[in-house]
Formats: C-alpha cells, structure tokens, sequence
C-alpha cells in the first residue's frame, strides 16, 4: 500500500469524507480572517503601505489578500523580482502620488459637464505621473 500524497483541499485526508481535517485556509474565501490576523497579515500591509506613492497606494497595498493560485503567485513575485532588481542596480521606478480622480471622472460621463480648476490640477498630476511611469516603463 503506498502513501497518499499530502496535498488535499480539505487539510489531511482521511478513510471516510466527513473524517479529514479542515483547512485553516478556505479555497475561495482567500483565507480565514483569524488565519489571516494571526500571520499578521494586516501588519505586513501596513508596513508595505508606508512605501507606496501617497494614499490611494495605500488604500491599494490595504486591499490585498493572499492568492491561492501558484501560476499567479509566480507572476506577481517575478513582478516584484524586477522591481527589486531595478532598487539594486540603484534605478528603482519612479511612482508619483495621484489624487483621487473618482468623482471627478463619473461626473466627466455626463454630456456638458466640466471640471473646475483644482480638479483641472489633479486631471493634470494624473496625467504627469502616468506619462512619468510610461518613460519609467520604456527604459
């Protein structure tokens, strides 16, 4: 008789299906919270969150939840591969703050709407720091 393999969905498996050990990590929920708060996950967030570019990366940064799919797991490290090896060769990617454009561009949607002046301002940073992250991407 050889050893069932240890990779199972449900934790450890077992003769009868109600038998195995559950998992403390759900498939589809990306994690039970308690889980989730005992690795102090919400900590690590914040801490990676200090370095990103003005508030909505932070709001960005505070969203994530952990992947289950190693393909996509794969993907983002190798993402995070790069940006790390451009830090090292003392080139990191230069990522300006953006204002928060949401209800500036839903109103946008209505025909005969226009922007007044310190949203034409933030329209414009916006602008600037995609055409920034674009040159960043090109070299």
């Amino acid at each position: 008789m050889s050893p069932q393999p240890l990779s199972h969905p449900d934790g450890v498996p077992a003769q009868h299906q109600s038998a195995s050990t559950p998992s403390p990590f759900p498939q589809a929920a990306g994690g039970a919270p308690d889980t989730l708060l005992s690795f102090g996950l919400p900590e690590a967030l914040a801490l990676v969150g200090e370095h990103a570019a003005g508030p909505l990366g932070r709001a960005a940064v505070q969203a994530l939840a952990p992947l289950a799919d190693p393909a996509r797991i794969g993907l983002e490290l190798s993402l995070v591969g790069e940006a790390i090896g451009l830090a090292e060769a003392g080139e990191p990617l230069a990522v300006a703050p953006v204002p928060e454009l949401g209800r500036v561009l839903d109103r946008l949607r209505l025909p005969g709407s226009v922007l007044d002046g310190p949203e034409l301002v933030d329209l414009r940073a916006t602008l600037g720091a995609m055409r920034l992250l674009a040159g960043e991407f090109r070299r």
